[in-house]
């Protein structure tokens, strides 16, 4: 039998467990009753304990924090860092710098990075050591490991929060909208590629707890958009429900299920496999302008005089405005025809430097290159191009959009 030890409340005699429960396996508990008997539960009122006294509450433990020196003296050594390395095959130094700094990766002893986790008040909360291989592929043969663990911090109390959180801070992303990925190395990898958005990630399916109101704290008000592994879709799009009670704008992109179905991609996987493409375009038209050099080059030997530049090929286009322009600066005709473009309206109105600025920034398709891969592929300094566009004799304009749509949603 239960009863109430404040003795304000009796329970029907019905309400127990009977002494010999391994054999016939009677236990109707307070719990079933009051489920049986709502009324009841307003007459126990709220002051009713059962089988034992509660026990008084502990304390909560205060959480640990690293020391922010020992961060930054992981930020060195580069060379040696595995997942560097691994962003060194798809993106320049420049771009492989941004990220560097945009998330403080950190270099281990063995060639690890670490993804520090630091917050909006900038506390460094934890750190998680991965291993990678040069296709970006984590390497399994070495588990990820915490950073206190391989300081021999044992008691190191640690309460996780979003990767790359501290950049809500920052003035120039008040009120962006914010994107949301599982790993560390997706975040790294879509905010070079898509930098009109803040980039966080949950560090894996166990460690963050995301769900929780207080990790959300500091997404109120902004535009928030997940974006789960496509075998986790489900699980995400069940938590987006729950998020949306906390009063965050919040929608799930379903983008990967529909071209990649049953598989286990997330975004990155397809945002490398279109920069690796990008970057074998480069390759091949800059191997491909040396081979015509060098061929202009043997001619000159042969011939003894000077061959025509390879700009001044006799190949004039058909509209005499862009004839005229590729006539004053012969490496528009290079630009034209590296990138094979399709002259389809010339038009007056120009754009500003500062236009032309954010465009630039925006990767819009394919065939959109940034200076230092244009000059490569055209053999000519960066400083000319820059001189075509202040002159305006030149327009960049964006073909198609891939990677925004024209609600500047990704894809």
């Amino acid at each position: 039998m239960y009863f109430d030890i404040e003795k304000k409340y009796r329970f029907p005699d019905h309400v127990g467990r009977c002494n010999r429960e391994s054999s016939c396996g009677y236990h109707y508990t307070p719990k079933d009753f009051f489920k049986d008997n709502p009324d009841e539960l307003t007459a126990a009122g709220n002051s009713i304990f059962w089988n034992t006294p509660q026990q008084p509450q502990q304390p909560e433990k205060p959480n640990d924090y690293f020391d922010e020196r020992t961060m930054l003296a992981t930020m060195a050594q580069y060379e040696r860092n595995s997942f560097v390395n691994a962003l060194r095959t798809v993106f320049d130094a420049r771009q492989v710098e941004n990220i560097i700094k945009r998330y403080k990766l950190g270099t281990t002893k063995t060639g690890g990075v670490v993804f520090w986790q630091v917050d909006t008040l900038g506390r460094v909360r934890y750190g998680k050591v991965m291993h990678y291989l040069p296709d970006l592929r984590r390497d399994k043969t070495k588990h990820p490991v915490g950073a206190h663990s391989l300081m021999g911090k044992k008691d190191f109390n640690h309460r996780q929060c979003f990767f790359g959180e501290w950049l809500l801070s920052l003035p120039e992303n008040k009120g962006r909208a914010v994107n949301i990925v599982e790993s560390e190395k997706t975040a790294c990898i879509c905010s070079e590629v898509m930098p009109d958005y803040v980039w966080l990630a949950t560090g894996g399916k166990s460690g963050l707890k995301w769900t929780e109101k207080s990790a959300w704290a500091y997404l109120q008000g902004r535009k928030v958009v997940l974006y789960p592994d496509v075998d986790a879709h489900n699980d995400w799009t069940e938590k987006a429900a729950t998020f949306r009670k906390f009063g965050i704008d919040v929608s799930v992109y379903d983008g990967l299920v529909k071209i990649a179905p049953g598989t286990q991609d997330d975004i990155a996987d397809h945002v490398i496999i279109d920069l690796m493409r990008r970057k074998q375009v480069v390759n091949d038209i800059t191997a491909e302008n040396s081979a015509v050099n060098n061929l202009v080059a043997q001619n000159c030997a042969v011939n003894e005089h000077k061959a025509a530049p390879v700009t001044e090929r006799n190949i004039t286009p058909d509209n005499p405005i862009v004839a005229d322009m590729c006539a004053k600066k012969p490496a528009l005709l290079r630009l034209i025809e590296a990138l094979d473009c399709e002259i389809t309206e010339v038009s007056c109105n120009m754009r500003t430097s500062e236009e032309l600025a954010k465009l630039a920034r925006r990767i819009p398709d394919n065939n959109a290159f940034d200076p230092d891969e244009l000059c490569k592929m055209l053999g000519i300094n960066i400083d000319d191009v820059a001189v075509m566009i202040d002159d305006k004799e030149i327009l960049l304009c964006p073909q198609r959009e891939l990677y925004y749509r024209k609600d500047t949603t990704p894809f």
